[in-house]
């Protein structure tokens, strides 16, 4: 388990590893794979899934959803230009 935390601290290998782990957990939740047109339903249950599973990874999910609205407001300004 040390070896995997250690190797979660090289950002190439860390942000490699969240994407397989987002198709991975949207493969466990029984949902497509994350794209522009995921909902947010399914966007927060993947936020919430990649915390864990009960009721701390749900009440995560919700939080986050705040903050993943704001950016991808953004994001679509960026994409729209």
């Amino acid at each position: 388990m040390r070896a995997l935390w250690d190797d979660l601290q090289d950002p190439t290998y860390n942000i490699r590893s969240v994407a397989y782990l987002t198709l991975y957990n949207s493969y466990q939740l029984g949902i497509a794979r994350p794209s522009l047109a995921t909902s947010l339903a399914d966007t927060q249950a993947l936020l919430a899934r990649y915390n864990g599973t009960g009721d701390d990874a749900q009440q995560y999910g919700r939080e986050l959803i705040g903050l993943y609205n704001v950016r991808e407001n953004y994001n679509q300004l960026s994409r729209n230009k």
